[in-house]
């Protein structure tokens, strides 16, 4: 039995296989960040609803002892995206007005769009935003929004996102499936820009001909001022910052025929706004509140606690395994998702007895050929052991060679769909995936391979003998306070804000809403920090100028209410009316910003802190944790 040391990369992932001082760095770094989001989850929404805070029988593996007995439970999930079945096509229960074909429903998950011409009238039409106790269609004209989540593959909201390479006569050459988070992406590029580069091109050249393969620069990566078109340097790191929609990680479509200088796109991690990993750990966390209601009905319990989005595949399961998992068969138990956090692609079967796969008679094959040769893991690993317990993570994968690989689970973090250059040399080169039969239908579309496979995470839980309350749903109090939401650099917040997003549906969307909650760090005895506070204020058409704390270093008390006067916060001027989704959320809404200059003592003690925000004349709340983190004067400019 012990305490979690760090949290590991997912998939325990090295990409600084040469480097141990990197991966160290990356280590703290991203178990800092892990640790902070657990905390974040435990405390929960103590702001603006009732019977959604303090969630004790949520865990933080840092602080509780894990005993060796304690397996982890995979919780799987189909990775095509459910919504587009229920709200637009034929035969959905309850049913709706679009009543599209399956052919046109596989269109749009691929492109964003049902039909040709590529507008905004054959992308995304209006939906209900009233789910509960199920969608209601009686009045989406006038009260629904168009479906979202919005941005270049959005729609894409099961946790797994897809880029299509197509050659010149239409047909597919090239899937690449991912499940990586993007806060992942952000802390790494933080370490080490020019690893990033290295990845995207290295991954997304995997296997592909020379004269298909893309030259990556780190301009190509970089975050740009959408004024003077100029990279905008991140105060914390005094590098250029990160763009997560970049040339080669934005929608659908991969561009890799004809002239090589207007190649574009590429999937490379998580791009749909609620596809975070903090969110899903907020998710899980939610998920551990026993309701009064139950737990049979997955619907019932994710309209009564209030977390995820209805009719995903994914977030109804999650919600009612990890509730059922903490309810316990004969005790009780508090969870946490296992390390390493993440969510994970799982193989198709391609098991020659029982696979729906098969290859066009008219191809010739190598000697001992399967189709699931096509399916090549680029990032992650197909097993992985389980430090806690010694033992191989249980699931649904069985291996038809390896015997050790039987009923393990699997984590893939980029997987690629596409011919083997051993075929192509039998074939003179010609094969394209449309030779691939899915129930003796050729693959036109990447959505056809995403219904063979599921997505997957990792639940631990641990017996206690402390019995779980069972609570009321989710409801309105009768005094609401200030949400703190994201504490972002005054500079990033500025291009990211006012960088639009592209997306089919043509709906307004912020670059920000592609931000993280990664936790900002500042320095001890360093002044004159300006930052941007995003919140959701109790006064939501004039907010006056509230008073902003942060927390004293309590990792171990997310709930700890101790206010730091090692830190100061100026508020420069009135709160301003935002419009974005904030990171996790699948539709935008309306916020505030306040602009803050921070001054930090060197008597401050390095560590992670909560922030609150107090209008004048109300009741301090509780502390939203862990949105920044002061470290020891001369890290920051050390490391840069």
């Amino acid at each position: 039995m012990a305490f979690l040391k760090y949290f590991q990369p997912p998939a325990n992932q090295n990409d600084f296989p040469n480097d141990p001082n990197k991966h160290q760095e990356l280590l703290d770094f991203w178990t800092t960040n892990v640790s902070g989001w657990i905390n974040q989850a435990i405390v929960g929404n103590p702001w603006n609803v009732t019977n959604a805070s303090n969630q004790t029988f949520f865990y933080n593996p840092l602080y509780t002892i894990i005993p060796n007995t304690a397996a982890a439970a995979q919780i799987p999930w189909n990775a095509f995206p459910n919504r587009l079945s229920q709200y637009l096509k034929a035969g959905a229960n309850p049913a709706n007005p679009y009543n599209k074909s399956d052919a046109q429903i596989l269109q749009l998950a691929d492109s964003g769009y049902w039909q040709k011409p590529e507008t905004p009238a054959n992308s995304f039409p209006k939906i209900p935003t009233d789910l509960c106790p199920q969608v209601d269609w009686s009045n989406y004209q006038t009260n629904g929004h168009i479906y979202g989540p919005y941005g270049p593959r959005g729609w894409q909201d099961e946790y797994c996102e897809w880029s299509v390479t197509r050659d010149s006569n239409n047909n597919i050459i090239r899937i690449d499936f991912v499940c990586e988070n993007s806060e992942y992406w952000h802390v790494l590029w933080k370490i080490d820009p020019e690893k990033v580069r290295e990845l995207y091109e290295e991954t997304l050249n995997y296997g592909v001909p020379s004269q298909q393969q893309i030259s990556v620069a780190l301009e190509d990566l970089q975050l740009l001022d959408p004024e003077t078109n100029q990279p905008v340097i991140d105060p914390e790191t005094k590098n250029p910052a990160y763009n997560p929609l970049n040339k080669w990680n934005s929608g659908p479509i991969s561009v890799r025929t004809g002239d090589s200088r207007q190649f574009s796109g590429g999937a490379m991690h998580l791009t749909s706004t609620p596809n975070t990993l903090q969110t899903e750990l907020g998710l899980a966390g939610a998920a551990t509140v026993q309701r009064q209601i139950g737990n049979s009905d997955p619907q019932k319990l994710i309209c009564c606690s209030q977390y995820g989005q209805a009719y995903r595949n994914s977030d109804p399961t999650i919600g009612r395994s990890v509730n059922q998992a903490v309810q316990g068969q004969s005790n009780a138990n508090i969870a946490c998702l296992a390390d390493p956090v993440g969510l994970y692609i799982q193989m198709p079967d391609f098991n020659p007895e029982s696979t729906s796969y098969s290859v066009s008679s008219q191809v010739k094959l190598p000697e001992g050929a399967t189709v699931g040769d096509c399916w090549q893991i680029v990032r992650g690993q197909k097993s992985l052991v389980d430090s806690v317990t010694n033992e191989p993570f249980p699931g649904e994968y069985y291996d038809p060679v390896d015997p050790n690989l039987q009923g393990v689970g699997n984590f893939i973090l980029h997987a690629v769909f596409q011919i083997p250059q051993s075929w192509q040399n039998l074939n003179d080169n010609k094969l394209t995936l449309s030779d691939i039969l899915i129930q003796n239908q050729p693959i036109i579309w990447a959505g056809q391979v995403a219904r063979t496979f599921n997505m997957s995470l990792y639940a631990r839980p641990i017996p206690t003998a402390d019995t779980p309350p069972a609570l009321d749903c989710v409801g309105t109090p009768t005094t609401l306070a200030n949400q703190p939401l994201q504490l972002i650099y005054t500079d990033l917040w500025n291009a990211y804000y006012n960088t639009s997003e592209p997306n089919p549906a043509g709906q307004l969307m912020p670059l920000a809403s592609n931000t993280t909650f990664i936790i900002t760090r500042v320095e001890q005895n360093q002044s004159g920090i300006q930052v941007v506070l995003t919140y959701a204020p109790v006064n939501t058409t004039s907010p006056p100028i509230p008073t902003v704390e942060f927390s004293t270093v309590d990792d171990q008390n997310p709930n700890n209410q101790s206010v730091d006067s090692q830190i100061a916060a100026k508020v420069l001027g009135q709160p301003t009316l935002v419009s974005y989704a904030v990171p996790g959320n699948s539709y935008p809404g309306d916020y505030y910003a306040l602009s803050l200059e921070l001054d930090i003592t060197s008597e401050a003690a390095v560590g992670v802190r909560g922030v609150r925000i107090t209008d004048p004349g109300q009741t301090p709340a509780a502390f939203a944790p862990s949105v920044l983190n002061v470290v020891a004067a001369g890290t920051l400019s050390v490391n840069s």
